[in-house]
């Protein structure tokens, strides 16, 4: 055997036992949630008039680092692995970044009103934190006929550091 294959197949190793390891998972939330705070010192409040483009992108990374949380707690919790043969396979019946379906699949029990907010941070995740627009028209128009700020603002106040 080559050395890359040598090099090729431990990268692969490493990479699925780092998917397959909870504490990865929370280290990594744990760096979101540090990136949450340092965006949060640039938000400027604007009232209730509007929304600060950089709220957008802190309620982002809080929702990425739950999202981190939950892949850790489906880990630990099912035994079950995100990563096999050098893949990330997600989680079976759970959507890329639904948080609500994700924290299903870990078993968390949650009120009515958490998996309100984990609905409304999903949102953030796809697209609003980081793309001016969604994937089309109606989902952007549902977003703001509820107005972005208060989703945030909601969803901040139940999760935000």
């Amino acid at each position: 055997m080559d050395e890359q294959n040598e090099t090729d197949k431990f990268l692969e190793w490493a990479f699925d036992q780092s998917g397959r390891n909870p504490l990865a998972w929370e280290h990594s939330a744990a760096d979101l949630l540090s990136a949450a705070e340092a965006v949060k010192e640039k938000v400027i409040d604007f009232g209730e008039g509007g929304m600060h483009s950089l709220a957008a992108v802190q309620a982002m990374l809080l929702g990425f680092a739950i999202e981190c949380m939950l892949k850790g707690m489906y880990i630990k919790t099912t035994g079950n692995t995100l990563t096999h043969d050098g893949r990330y396979q997600g989680i079976p019946n759970a959507g890329d970044h639904q948080l609500g379906q994700i924290a299903d699949a870990a078993g968390y029990a949650m009120s009515v009103d958490e998996r309100r907010v984990l609905d409304k941070l999903s949102a953030f995740i796809l697209f609003a934190g980081r793309y001016p627009i969604s994937t089309n028209w109606r989902a952007d128009e549902a977003h703001q006929r509820k107005g972005w700020r208060s989703e945030f603002s909601e969803a901040h106040s139940k999760v935000g550091p």
